[in-house]
């Protein structure tokens, strides 16, 4: 079923599995149960279940507008069907298509999914498409048309980091390039009172802070707070601590020159 415009950032998976002897019927049962809940769904753009002639097999083609559709997709069904799903039918394999972001193959993990991306091409007319369709797409600041886009059009994902509270969190847009992938400038907001635990990333980074109050202080550093226009630089593998300490979220724009990532534990030169 195809039910909204699909967007440039659309993220699908196509899932293969067995049906469990005796368990057909069952299989039906629940994939009938799902489409009602799929449909309400605002970040699932279409889906399609299909059996082979033996029904012994069916693949499970699912397209999502982001992969904040595909988390929220993803977490219901963990919540409401798996443990009857997983009863009827045994998965095979899991392919994923698109650029899923972080907390989004951190659930796929799970189910051993398989990544594939897309070829991009990137043409003047392309990237100005991208640009006013979403905000946020892949745009680099040099060797491309000259390009003025307001903060209003950027659009925020999760990113699947929580602060220490376990409820906080971290959402980001890519102002330019892929954070995910390499060399990158891009947004992150943090809700009002995220602390992070204490983490270290791979590559060095740079941060204005355009909103709120920030801390971002290494182990045995006292903390200094930093409102709008603020700046600081981060060092790569160094065990630190990110804060926002505003009654409002906090904004900042960094720029590395590699891909982001962070780990906790921190892991240390």
């Amino acid at each position: 079923m195809y039910k909204k415009p699909v967007q440039p950032d659309d993220t699908f998976w196509r899932l293969e599995v067995n049906i469990n002897p005796g368990k057909l019927d069952d299989f039906i049962a629940i994939a009938h149960d799902l489409f009602p809940t799929i449909d309400a769904e605002g970040g699932t753009l279409r889906y399609g279940y299909y059996l082979n002639e033996g029904k012994s097999v069916c693949h499970i083609h699912e397209h999502y507008r982001d992969s904040d559709g595909l988390i929220a997709h993803a977490t219901n069904f963990g919540n409401v069907f798996a443990e009857r799903f997983m009863a009827a039918c045994t998965p095979t394999k899991l392919i994923l298509y698109g650029s899923p972001n972080v907390a989004a193959k951190a659930i796929m993990a799970q189910y051993g999914a398989i990544y594939f991306t897309k070829i991009e091409h990137y043409s003047e007319a392309s990237v100005i498409a991208a640009v006013s369709a979403n905000g946020h797409d892949k745009v680099f600041p040099t060797g491309r048309k000259s390009i003025s886009i307001p903060g209003s059009e950027w659009v925020f994902h999760d990113t699947g980091t929580r602060g220490v509270d376990g409820a906080t969190k971290i959402e980001f847009a890519d102002g330019y390039g892929d954070m995910q992938a390499g060399k990158h400038g891009s947004f992150f907001r943090f809700t009002t009172g995220f602390v992070s635990p204490l983490h270290t990333h791979t590559h060095d980074y740079y941060a204005v802070v355009i909103k709120g109050e920030m801390q971002n202080y290494e182990v045995g550093q006292k903390p200094i707070t930093m409102g709008p226009g603020s700046y600081w630089y981060q060092r790569g593998k160094r065990a630190h601590t990110t804060a926002c300490v505003s009654d409002t979220p906090g904004e900042i724009f960094i720029v590395q020159s590699d891909k982001f990532d962070a780990q906790v534990p921190p892991k240390e030169e």
